[in-house]
């Protein structure tokens, strides 16, 4: 359980690091799909992290209609990805941020932002093996 739960944690950060690094405006919620959307308490940890909610989508096979909203917006049926999203992805559940763990979900993303510059030795000769 606590190994499963590391492993969720650690993909949670790796998102939020890569989102807090691109440097973009902070979104007011987050929409998820596909198989991974299942997981309730990866869900809730991205709610927490990110500090926004979470919008589970009904759809767990998304990759065949993501590439038909793709076409779609490409062929004008939509003004955009946006509108799309709205009229063809409906929501299962939303999960709110502000619950016990966020507070100890920052703190930790603290610690985990500093591992990879102290392990960049290990990390790069781990690399070349």
């Amino acid at each position: 359980r606590d190994m499963a739960y590391a492993v969720l944690e650690g993909v949670v950060f790796s998102l939020y690091h890569i989102y807090s690094c691109m440097g973009m405006p902070r979104a007011d919620v987050m929409r998820v799909s596909g198989g991974a959307s299942a997981n309730r308490t990866l869900n809730e940890m991205k709610a927490e992290l990110f500090g926004v909610p979470v919008l589970v989508s009904e759809e767990t096979d998304t990759s065949a209609l993501g590439a038909w909203m793709t076409a779609a917006v490409g062929m004008g049926w939509f003004s955009g990805f946006g509108e799309a999203t709205e009229r063809n992805c409906g929501i299962k559940e939303v999960i709110k941020p502000g619950g016990r763990y966020q507070e100890i979900l920052r703190r930790r993303f603290t610690v985990y932002k500093d591992l990879y510059p102290a392990t960049r030795r290990q990390c790069e000769r781990l690399r070349r093996i």
